[in-house]
């Protein structure tokens, strides 16, 4: 979903009050058309939940009090984090974040968690850069940034398989492992496993990518039950980290026929 804010005002907002809830989840918020100044304020009490989240605004406020989870989502130039919000901010994008562009405000006591994260560097000085607070004005709280990404982390799996396979022949199964811009994750080195509807299928053992995987393994599946069947793959470290999808299996050509109980007749009696 996407979000716009159109016009000629100069300043469009979204206010979060207390007891009011802002789930972002897959949304892309814009300003667009003389819109000068667009911002999300999270006030005491509210929340803003968000996964896979773009923020194309002017400034995210996430004040004293409000309740914010945000992952796998992008940040705009500016976002302000007051030490007395409760926050669950990781495996984010802050590459479009300017110069100072994180701002905490609160007690100069405090810190403010933001480990685990992307900064489009690994660069510590120019992560630093992105931030304004103890380090550089001691009366703001500090921003933890370290240990941080270094590149773009796994979002899904995405698993290529045949729309129809013929039961007891191998078909190829390709899976990717992409970030949250849908690209291929080539540091990625999880160890996926592999289950299936089909009780009798032949499925790959667990697979751990290398680097020579560059973020995509193709495997081989066998299914030997006829009809629709499931096929899917997880991170055995992050459950989140998974794919599934449907193969129809025609059955196959009898390879054997086995008879059972079988007993001799007698002769025929004498004429």
């Amino acid at each position: 979903m996407t979000l716009s804010a159109t016009g000629n005002s100069s300043t469009a907002q979204i206010v979060v009050g207390s007891g009011a809830v802002l789930n972002a989840t897959g949304t892309t918020f814009n300003d667009t058309n003389s819109i000068e100044t667009m911002q999300i304020v999270v006030n005491s009490a509210g929340q803003l939940t968000g996964t896979d989240s773009i923020f194309h605004v002017t400034n995210v406020n996430l004040n004293s009090g409000s309740n914010d989870t945000l992952q796998y989502s992008a940040f705009p130039t500016t976002t302000t984090v007051n030490s007395g919000a409760t926050v669950n901010i990781k495996l984010n994008d802050f590459t479009s974040v300017g110069n100072q562009g994180i701002v905490a405000t609160g007690s100069s006591t405090a810190s403010i968690d933001f480990t685990g994260n992307y900064w489009g560097t690994t660069n510590a000085a120019q992560i630093a850069a992105k931030i304004l607070d103890h380090t550089t004005d001691n009366t703001r709280p500090t921003i933890l940034y370290s240990p941080f990404l270094s590149a773009l982390p796994p979002y899904q799996i995405f698993a290529t398989a045949p729309a129809n396979a013929t039961a007891g022949a191998m078909v190829s199964v390709a899976a990717r492992v992409v970030d949250m811009y849908g690209h291929a994750v080539p540091t990625y080195s999880g160890t996926v496993h592999f289950t299936s509807s089909d009780k009798a299928a032949v499925l790959p053992p667990d697979y751990t990518f290398t680097s020579s995987d560059q973020g995509s393994h193709t495997f081989s599946v066998a299914f030997k039950t006829a009809g629709v069947q499931t096929l899917s793959e997880m991170d055995t470290a992050t459950s989140s980290l998974t794919s599934s999808g449907s193969v129809n299996v025609i059955g196959g050509a009898a390879s054997s026929l086995t008879l059972t109980n079988v007993r001799r007749l007698p002769p025929p009696a004498p004429p």
